[in-house]
């Protein structure tokens, strides 16, 4: 029997990129032609030449390029910063103050990150009364500060429609999932829709957006000195929504303080949770093991410390070391490189404590040994602990 078939492997590293593309009929498992491409290029052109590549290649099963191809360049994290670019009831000052905001912020956004800007405010009903101003993409901090420095206020403020707007961004053709999170940061100068304060509109369009787009949202706001009636409309918006409580900043450096947050710290305390939580299982289940040799049932623990995979949290770390502009940022990754160093501590003294017991020699120094490396890492899952617990009482111009 012949089918046609298309398979797709890349090898990248620091000098090439090399794709093979298989393609053609087979018979028997036996392909019927292999094209292979190698091209010689620094890295930082590297993955947009794969993708070209393969696109071209494949104009015939071009099922393939989402499915191998671009789960290889997603981006950490997907973040549009949504931004109140109307001229109602806003002092030049205060609508310049929250529209530079973003570009000043982005200094402290993930090198992987992929940002894109969108704009609400115009005339209510109008086909251009929310423009998404920078598509998706990583490395275009300076596009995107160029764009809020040349905006201008404008209309009515069109909240609902720009947020409505904002969540189908997330759903265009070939739009990549980000690996950790896709999100959008809402800095407004309003907290009530100057055409439309349909908030169960509001629900039902994005329940319908996201789940057409296949993925999860968040959203963060920050209102920039609103008045009562406007942060409590707003409160109730980020309630449908189902995000955290709105960060409400009343002067441009408290402005500044909750954009930090929100794009650089909160990443932050995420990745840290997730490190504590990739590596925790994996010391639990080495404790089984010693109990395992303790008991003499040297059989269970071998399986059982054979099948803790080996534990990197590659992305995690990564996204932590991208981020670390920060006295926070900093601290944590440092905090969390040690207690990886203690876990594999952990691991290689188990696997000491094991080649002991198996030997039939006394093994109370290796068990000794093993109950430290348990203690180093458990007192260094509690200093981290604190930080991450302390950390979200900082969290500045939140509602009380």
């Amino acid at each position: 029997m012949r089918r046609a078939g298309h398979d797709v492997r890349n090898t990248v590293n620091a000098e090439n990129v090399e794709t093979a593309v298989l393609a053609g009929t087979t018979r028997g498992g036996v392909v019927g032609r292999l094209y292979r491409f190698t091209v010689e290029m620094p890295p930082a052109v590297r993955r947009a030449v794969v993708a070209l590549v393969v696109t071209a290649l494949l104009a015939g099963g071009a099922h393939v390029v989402p499915t191998w191809v671009l789960p290889r360049f997603a981006p950490t994290y997907k973040t549009e910063f949504l931004v109140d670019l109307s001229g109602a009831d806003g002092a030049s000052d205060d609508f310049a103050a929250s529209v530079e905001s973003p570009g000043k912020a982005l200094g402290n956004s993930g090198d992987d990150d992929a940002i894109a800007l969108r704009g609400f405010g115009g005339e209510c009903g109008a086909e251009g009364n929310t423009t998404r101003l920078v598509d998706f993409g990583t490395g275009n901090r300076d596009e995107i500060a160029a764009a809020v420095r040349a905006a201008s206020p404008v209309g009515s403020a069109t909240l609902l429609r720009g947020v409505v707007e904002a969540t189908a961004d997330f759903s265009a053709p070939f739009s990549q999932d980000a690996e950790q999170v896709n999100r959008i940061i809402v800095i407004t100068r309003n907290g009530v829709d100057a055409c439309d304060d349909d908030r169960d509109f509001v629900e039902r369009e994005m329940r319908d957006r996201v789940a057409a787009a296949g993925l999860e949202i968040e959203f963060r706001f920050v209102g920039y000195q609103l008045a009562d009636d406007h942060r409590d409309n707003l409160a109730k918006l980020a309630t449908t929504v189902d995000a955290t409580s709105p960060l409400l900043p009343d002067s441009p450096d408290e402005l500044r303080a909750a954009l930090d947050w929100v794009t650089d710290v909160e990443p932050v305390l995420r990745s840290a949770n997730q490190v504590v939580n990739v590596f925790d299982p994996a010391v639990a289940k080495l404790n089984e093991a010693v109990r395992a040799i303790a008991d003499g049932r040297l059989d269970v623990a071998d399986r059982t410390i054979d099948d803790i995979a080996p534990v990197t949290a590659d992305a995690e770390f990564e996204n932590l070391r991208s981020r670390a502009r920060t006295p926070a940022a900093i601290d944590l990754h440092a905090e969390t490189l040690e207690l990886r160093d203690r876990q594999g501590q952990v691991v290689e003294e188990a696997r000491g404590l094991l080649a002991a017991a198996r030997s039939g020699t006394p093994f109370g120094e290796r068990f000794e040994a093993f109950q430290r490396a348990a203690e180093d890492y458990n007192a260094q899952v509690d200093v981290i602990n604190e930080v991450l617990a302390a950390l979200p009482a900082t969290s500045p111009g939140a509602t009380r």
